[in-house]
């Protein structure tokens, strides 16, 4: 069992805390969360059920994430069909078999982001009513470079912007545009033409921080280390990526496409149904290097802001690897090939 009712109990009596996704699982709250472990590590192996008890059992965020990411894996691969054989090294790896009853690795990623999008949306709201107080007749656009602390005082920037405002009203020149920075803070801010009153307020949107291209810099980093390590292990089966993260992980679908396929040589809209095709030459990506066609494919999974068991789940299939795995083969919206021809693989989604 992996959460006995006296460790549960010890658990929620532990002062703060309030971070630990085990001290939330232990929670009432969690109550859910903590059957559905339960369950789907009932199915499981001795040592993968040893495993996840181990990692579950942890105050340390990244350890119970890594075991509530095998968990997810596990559940993900067992309901399309794929069966679950054990645990082995290095990795932690999970060997699988499919639906044709071939040999995969699946290789379990987890990311624990820092980001945290609620509170920062409320921390954004909080920026945007502050700077509304101030007496400016023109539209202003916030520009956030990075994340702002969870008690962030927004008072020292409605007062710097109310001085640039009364410049601004003063003068035309060099004064549409500002920054605030500081230790913890990175804005910009943009006059617009539109000109007040305005009962809303002067603030017309807010922009970012845009993480797009740093989350796909780490991403692209974790997965080719953790590659390079299997390969290290001398371990000969093709490979099934899982990367699982604690929240969304607000990447468009255009970086990851970019990252494990490459450029595509044409895009076209074909019966309604969004169509890449990708040529022959060579295009720097994960999925066309050549020491990386063992990888059939990867999982992409994020798990929901306000409900741990609310989890989106979408597929990149390789049309390049040794052992291609279809779109068919797992319960999950697939970017993989619909066709070929000559030698240009077409790929689309399936199950979108």
């Amino acid at each position: 069992m992996l959460f006995p009712e006296s460790f549960v109990r010890d658990v929620s009596k532990l002062p703060g805390g309030s971070y630990s996704f085990l001290r939330q699982v232990c929670s009432p709250d969690g109550a859910r969360v903590r059957s559905w472990l339960e369950e789907e590590a009932g199915r499981a192996s001795p040592p993968l059920r040893q495993r996840w008890a181990d990692t579950l059992g942890s105050f340390d965020n990244r350890r119970f994430f890594q075991g509530y990411a095998e968990v997810l894996t596990a559940s993900l691969l067992t309901r399309s069909g794929w069966a679950l054989e054990g645990l082995e090294w290095p990795g932690p790896t999970l060997p699988v078999r499919d639906p044709k009853g071939r040999e995969f690795d699946a290789l379990v990623l987890s990311f624990v982001r820092q980001v945290r999008p609620v509170p920062d949306r409320i921390v954004l709201e909080r920026l945007a009513n502050a700077i509304n107080r101030v007496g400016g007749r023109s539209r202003i656009v916030v520009c956030v470079r990075k994340w702002l602390p969870h008690d962030f005082d927004p008072e020292p920037v409605r007062r710097a912007i109310d001085l640039w405002l009364t410049d601004a009203d003063r003068s035309s020149l060099n004064s549409r545009y500002a920054t605030y920075d500081d230790e913890h803070t990175s804005l910009e801010f943009a006059l617009t033409n539109a000109e007040g009153p305005f009962e809303d307020g002067v603030v017309l949107f807010s922009l970012g921080p845009f993480e797009a291209q740093r989350t796909i810099e780490i991403l692209e980093t974790r997965v080719v280390f953790e590659l390079d390590a299997y390969r290290a292990g001398d371990r000969q089966r093709p490979i099934l990526l899982s990367c699982v993260a604690d929240q969304p992980w607000c990447i468009s679908d255009g970086y990851l496409r970019d990252l494990l396929l490459g450029k595509p040589v044409a895009q076209s809209t074909s019966d309604g149904s969004y169509e890449l095709t990708y040529g022959p030459a060579f295009s720097p990506s994960l999925f066309r290097e050549p020491l990386y066609q063992s990888v059939g494919g990867m999982l992409l999974s994020e798990r929901s802001t306000s409900d741990a068991l609310d989890v989106r789940t979408r597929a990149y299939l390789s049309p390049w690897a040794e052992q291609p795995i279809g779109p068919s083969a797992l319960g999950c919206p697939s970017l993989a090939v619909d066709r070929i021809e000559g030698d240009r693989p077409i790929l689309r989604w399936f199950g979108a």
